[in-house]
């Protein structure tokens, strides 16, 4: 351990004041174009992704994918650094390819997986290998994370 001693603060230098105003932002920027709109009520997080130029009616297919994969990645993040309760809708901008759906899908619970909190009772459980799937997982006990999809929005118990 070192003592910091500089004339900039700690925080200051390494951006964490930041970062730390950013988890209370309703609006999260990425940095591609586009952002992520975060509505939070007690038991229900609303979650969308919005496009980069917002008079643009139709968006190729290709770039609505692409965009919505990255947005996968940043809602899983907002949520570790939320940490949320409750039904989580995330909204992704339409696509009409049944198959980039799902890999937004998958895209999604990949960017989820995570270790178990210790308040979910994972103790209590029998030992399951699809226990960080949120899909298979729909079947457990209420405190345990559930997601259905209906076209591009998917919801999630959490």
């Amino acid at each position: 351990m070192k003592l910091y001693d500089e004339k900039v603060p700690l925080f200051h230098k390494y951006g964490i004041e930041d970062e730390i105003a950013k988890i209370q932002r309703r609006r999260v920027e990425m940095p591609e174009g586009g952002s992520i709109v975060i509505d939070q009520t007690e038991a229900l997080v609303a979650i969308d992704v919005t496009r980069a130029t917002s008079g643009l009616r139709t968006m190729a297919e290709r770039t609505a994918y692409e965009m919505n994969l990255r947005a996968a990645k940043e809602i899983a993040r907002q949520l570790r650094l939320r940490e949320p309760r409750g039904v989580i809708v995330n909204d992704f901008i339409d696509m009409r390819d049944e198959k980039n759906r799902r890999g937004v899908e998958k895209a999604l619970r990949d960017a989820i997986k995570r270790e178990p909190r210790p308040d979910e009772g994972l103790a209590d459980e029998p030992v399951r290998p699809d226990r960080d799937d949120p899909v298979s997982a729909s079947a457990r006990a209420s405190s345990a994370r559930s997601m259905r999809t209906a076209g591009t929005a998917t919801a999630w118990a959490w």
